[in-house]
């Protein structure tokens, strides 16, 4: 990709490239939160939680561990990462 990634804006590519427009609203989607309301020790609370999730590496999905860099691409092959099958050794 030859554009800078951090600038790709999806709905501008669709209005230009296939004269397509959107209404879309991330509201309709998520909950609006004001942060200046949600007191010191829930964002505490929520940060550690979001940190003990990240550095979790118990995980065993192995879509997520490679994700988190705990296995290497190499070491299993697609059927292994695509198959309904759960397979004890990757554990």
């Amino acid at each position: 990709m030859d554009e800078d990634s951090s600038k790709w804006d999806q709905f501008e590519l669709n209005r230009t490239k296939f004269n397509v427009s959107t209404s879309y609203d991330e509201i309709h989607y998520t909950t609006r939160l004001d942060y200046n309301s949600i007191p010191i020790q829930i964002k505490q609370k929520a940060d550690k939680i979001a940190r003990e999730l990240l550095e979790c590496d118990t995980t065993y999905n192995i879509h997520i561990k490679e994700e988190r860099g705990l296995i290497s691409q190499t070491e299993c092959d697609e059927e292994i990462k695509y198959s309904t099958v759960i397979r004890e050794e990757m554990k």
